[in-house]
């Protein structure tokens, strides 16, 4: 743990408990817990920790091993029901640029609509609109390295007809980072929005084919920037780099992403695609344009065999409670990632540390022991057009991971 992370977990868990004193009620289950007489003002400090096993089938892979994969305290507080206040750090240090996954305030005063500026995750997507521990599967897919983004922003979000319709309008101020925690610059303007057109169809006494129209949804996302500064860099299961550009300029990019599936009951089954371009590169031979040559798709289907049925309703993200006791899920997703072959002719990138093609196939069981413990178990496989050094210069590697995850 580095010495800022260290001061930041003192910073969340200390200070409220120095300010409320004996008020405050401790639980392993619950964190740190404080209300105020007249009910209005609640605050709550807990976290995230998860730990993982992993092991590379190949002999040449390096990243086999014990390691910590997220150390996330939180610091919650509301008022009423319209305000809240959310603080996450990161005490890893590795996911984030200045050890803080999100800070921000939000009001939501008027039904179906909510106003939210800080420090905020950006998403365009369906999957990455989900936070790392409420994933079906352990980690995010391919399009979550190419779109998204969190940096200080004000984001505007709301729903129609419970969730028959969802939008997300965004803009950041361009001092951020991506999912690397990599710094990322440039002003960026983001909308979002998903549809669920036949949701009224839903009901205790609908039939099966009532449910199936109820659960349809599609949606997508667009988002288009200036003055952008950073670095492209996907990874595949276990965070082996895939894909691994040098840092470069653009005058202008956009991505946009486009998503479809069903909701039935406890079976979530969707596709989801994106893209993206860059215009005006600097490049050592000149300005160049990228355009539309950075594409990903996946397919994910996930089963809840014991518990609760899906709801994905973007609007209710942030308010997902913790599964449990005794949930059982299973997940599966093939990904497939596609840069076009003008990266390497540009010198952005190069072959020895990117493929210009790749693919990962994953399944996943967790086990929701409690409301606060989840294990989970996932084997995948990455195959690569290009033998690259992550894979030990070969065109495949399979791994297995073992994580506990805990939450309070």
């Amino acid at each position: 743990m580095n010495p800022v992370g260290f001061a930041l977990a003192l910073l969340l868990v200390a200070v409220p408990a120095r300010a409320f004193g004996d008020s405050l009620r401790a639980s392993p289950s619950d964190g740190l817990r404080w209300n105020s007489a007249d009910g209005q003002l609640a605050l709550h400090a807990g976290g995230v920790f998860a730990g993982e096993l992993v092991i590379h089938d190949s002999d040449n892979h390096s990243g086999s091993g014990l390691r910590t994969d997220l150390a996330k305290p939180i610091v919650e507080a509301s008022y009423g029901d319209a305000w809240r206040l959310r603080i996450a750090g990161d005490l890893e240090g590795t996911k984030t640029a200045s050890n803080l996954y999100e800070a921000f305030v939000s009001w939501s005063g008027v039904p179906g609509l909510r106003v939210s500026a800080g420090l905020l995750q950006l998403p365009l997507g369906f999957e990455a609109g989900t936070r790392a521990e409420d994933l079906s599967l352990i980690e995010h897919s391919f399009s979550y390295y190419l779109n998204y983004r969190t940096d200080w922003a004000l984001r505007v979000e709301g729903e129609l007809a419970d969730g028959g319709f969802e939008w997300d309008l965004a803009a950041a101020l361009g001092d951020g980072f991506d999912a690397n925690g990599e710094t990322q610059r440039g002003p960026r303007v983001s909308a979002r929005a998903f549809a669920r057109p036949l949701r009224s169809l839903a009901g205790a006494d609908a039939s099966f084919l009532e449910s199936l129209a109820a659960g349809l949804f599609l949606g997508g996302g667009y988002a288009y920037g200036w003055d952008w500064d950073g670095s492209l860099r996907i990874r595949g299961p276990a965070g082996v780099r895939l894909f691994d550009t040098m840092r470069f300029e653009a005058d202008r990019h956009h991505s946009y992403a486009l998503s479809f599936g069903v909701e039935v009951g406890a079976v979530r089954l969707y596709w989801e695609g994106t893209r993206g371009g860059y215009f005006d590169v600097q490049t050592s031979v000149g300005e160049r344009d990228l355009d539309d040559q950075t594409d990903s798709w996946h397919t994910t289907l996930s089963w809840r065999i014991v518990g609760p049925d899906y709801d994905g309703r973007i609007y209710r993200e942030r308010e997902l409670a913790p599964l449990g006791p005794n949930v059982w899920e299973l997940a599966l997703r093939y990904a497939n990632g596609d840069i076009d072959r003008d990266f390497y002719e540009l010198a952005l990138a190069d072959y020895p540390t990117s493929s210009q093609e790749f693919r990962t196939t994953a399944v996943t069981l967790s086990w929701y022991a409690t409301r606060n413990l989840r294990l989970s178990a996932e084997v995948a496989r990455t195959q690569a057009d290009d033998d690259i050094a992550s894979l030990g210069f070969e065109g495949s590697d399979e791994v297995a991971i073992l994580r506990a995850q805990y939450r309070f």
